[in-house]
């Protein structure tokens, strides 16, 4: 009790202190008024107009009528202020009157006084200070007296930013360029965070030209972690994943260190689209040359990409990386191999990887789902079924990905018994389970395959969803239904409004491809004269050659073939073995109207994957098999090229459907796809 006592009287004591404070603080402000209204009265009363007094006045007002009095007597004086009396003003606006700065400033230039960077800067300081700020303003005058000062640039880029209007400093850094200023650290720090903030395609490109700026040493390149961090979100932002590599050279150059993480950060977003797995692999040899550390995610995330973008050689070596640095049994890294090799056609890869990490102890789930995938994407229904009877022994619940990889076995062997016995056990046993788009689409496949139709179009209204009707399409083109395929159109038209022009591409070439066959000349001119009208592109006939050191791109008509003599002839020798072995060209494979059969020959037997082929057999060794990635699906005669060529050398063909095991003449999409 006696402690609370004290305490209390300390509490009484400090309240007292506080109130003595106060009244004292009180006091001195009412002293202040009163000495600064003496002052302001003997400077009006004074028959003699002093500057000197005048600033003095101003220095400590706080009453916007008495201070714009002071001010209007001066100016409309005969006195000859200097800058000294139109800072103290702008001083004043800054403090109490931020809406009268630009009447400050234009007086002062009436004067013909130099506005110095201090009165710039502080007559932008009261625009940034205004509610709201005044950024019209303030550009009209930095317009007229502040360019070539790198302190008026810091400020104006800090009146934006207050403003909410970062992207109107972009234009700033350029102007900085121009007229050769030297930013500061500073500026051109909050430079790089306005590009962040703005958060535009105008924000990316100002962060690209300041990068490239530093690299050719027309800017300087601080050593400023943060400030580089900004560029390259910036860039990200925008998905200028190229340019945004550059900021990693641009560091080293400034001596700043870039972390695994702004690499990771680099190699997420090369790894969102398949055409920079090439840069992304580089940057992640970076990391490896420099022994930094990299995280399990991280390096599946890179096998992952070089396997979607086919880079079979940039797989072996990260594979080869994995066992250095013992990342060998990480599950995470392990699904990414044995899903990358199961997509690129190395099953006994996949398998040996499965095996292994069996012999480690119980694999995780998703290994377990991934060797089902692979076995899936190879149509070996079997092997499926006994690895998802081994998960379920080992007491590993599926999951989405599990159930996809049975599905994709199912079609691709064509067992819709199987696929409907799955499906029961999932909705019994796991109700958690939801099919999504990619089971569906597996199960529009099946249908598809099996010639029941009506199933697989009724699925596909049911969602109203793209690739679903995209599925029911190709089905109708493997089973010649122009009538049903023409109603499936319509609806793909309706639903690619905002599709990417690749998907609306790939409807029109099947609709031509399938009057074509059909012999309807007149709606054969009709779709590709609307392909024109729309601007939709001819899909880009493109195959890659994968081989164990490099990636070769093929498309029809390149320079390639027309330069290289020895290729030419490795595929007029190839064509002709097939000659002989029975293969005839399919000349309903080319969509063009009124060409004779032997131009249409030539065009048919030119299609990138023969040329792919031709390419392989000149350039590996006799037993080797073949491997290439299709960008796009894989054409009737190319199919049946391979297939004959499978008699002699195994062929593994990815394309953007399904993998196509040849092995002697037998394809593992047993002719449906």
């Amino acid at each position: 009790m006696s402690i609370a006592v004290v305490r209390g009287g300390v509490v009484r004591l400090r309240s007292r202190r506080h109130a003595a404070l106060a009244s004292l603080a009180a006091d001195g402000n009412a002293t202040a008024v009163t000495t600064q209204v003496h002052r302001f009265q003997e400077f009006m009363t004074s028959s003699d107009v002093s500057v000197r007094r005048a600033i003095n006045c101003l220095s400590a007002e706080r009453d916007p009528v008495r201070a714009w009095a002071v001010f209007r007597r001066v100016h409309d004086s005969g006195a000859r202020p200097d800058v000294r009396f139109y800072q103290s003003m702008m001083t004043f606006c800054l403090r109490c009157l931020p809406t009268k700065a630009p009447v400050i400033l234009m007086a002062a230039a009436s004067r013909r006084v130099r506005i110095c960077d201090a009165l710039l800067g502080t007559f932008l300081g009261a625009c940034q200070s205004a509610r709201p700020p005044m950024l019209r303003e303030a550009f009209a005058f930095y317009d007229k007296f502040g360019a070539g000062s790198d302190y008026a640039l810091h400020k104006m880029a800090e009146l934006c930013r207050s403003a909410g209007r970062q992207d109107a400093a972009l234009g700033l850094v350029l102007e900085a360029v121009n007229q050769r200023v030297a930013l500061s650290e500073k500026s051109l720090s909050l430079f790089a965070l306005c590009c962040a903030e703005a958060r535009s395609p105008a924000g990316a490109s100002v962060a690209e030209q300041i990068v490239a700026l530093m690299l050719s040493r027309h800017m300087p390149a601080y050593r400023n972690r943060g400030m580089f961090v900004n560029l390259l979100n910036a860039m990200l932002a925008q998905g200028r994943v190229e340019s945004a590599v550059n900021v990693l050279p641009a560091m080293e150059f400034a001596g700043v260190y870039a972390s695994p993480t702004i690499y990771g950060m680099v190699i997420k977003a090369l790894s969102s689209d398949e055409r920079h797995a090439e840069l992304a692999y580089d940057v992640f040899h970076i990391m490896v040359h420099r022994n930094m550390r990299r995280d399990p995610a991280l390096v599946a995330l890179v096998i992952e990409t070089c396997g979607r973008a086919g880079r079979l050689c940039a797989v072996y070596g990260i594979h080869q990386h994995v066992r250095e640095i013992a990342l060998a049994d990480n599950e995470e890294v392990v699904v990414a191999l044995i899903t990358v090799y199961g997509q690129l056609g190395h099953l006994g890869l996949a398998e040996r990887l499965f095996r292994i990490a069996n012999k480690s102890g119980t694999p995780g789930a998703a290994v377990f789902s991934a060797m089902i995938t692979a076995y899936g994407h190879h149509g070996l229904l079997d092997q499926a079924l006994q690895v998802f009877r081994d998960m379920k022994y080992e007491g590993r619940d599926p999951d989405q990905v599990t159930l996809h990889g049975l599905l994709t076995a199912c079609s691709n062997a064509g067992h819709v018994a199987s696929a409907t016995a799955i499906l029961s056990e999932f909705s019994s046993t796991w109700p958690n389970i939801q099919l999504d788009a990619r089971h569906l689409q597996c199960i529009v496949d099946l249908h598809g395959r099996t010639g029941a139709l009506n199933d697989a179009e009724r699925l596909a209204d049911a969602r109203a969803d793209l690739d679903l009707c995209m599925a029911v399409l190709h089905a109708c083109r493997r089973h010649g239904d122009v009538d049903r395929a023409e109603r499936v159109f319509d609806r793909i038209a309706a639903l690619a409004i905002d599709a990417p022009l690749a998907n609306v591409s790939q409807a029109y070439t099947v609709m031509a491809f399938l009057y074509s066959r059909a012999g309807r000349v007149p709606d054969l001119c009709r779709i590709r004269q609307e392909m024109r009208d729309k601007g939709i592109p001819e899909p880009v006939d493109e195959t890659s050659v994968l081989l164990p050191k490099q990636s070769v791109g093929i498309q029809f008509g390149d320079v390639q073939y027309a330069t290289d003599a020895d290729l030419r002839n490795a595929h007029a020798r190839m064509m002709d073995d097939l000659a002989r072995h029975g293969y005839c060209p399919d000349l309903s494979a080319t969509t063009e109207l009124d060409l004779p059969n032997d131009e249409a020959t030539r065009v048919v037997t030119h299609h990138s994957t023969k040329v792919a082929l031709a390419y392989a057999l000149r350039v590996l060794g006799p037993k080797d098999p073949i491997r290439l990635r299709r960008h796009g699906r894989l054409c009737q005669d190319c199919h049946e090229a391979a297939k004959s060529l499978s008699l002699i050398r195994d062929v593994y063909v990815r394309d953007t459907q399904r993998l196509h095991c040849f092995v002697q003449g037998y394809c593992s999409c047993r002719d449906y796809w």
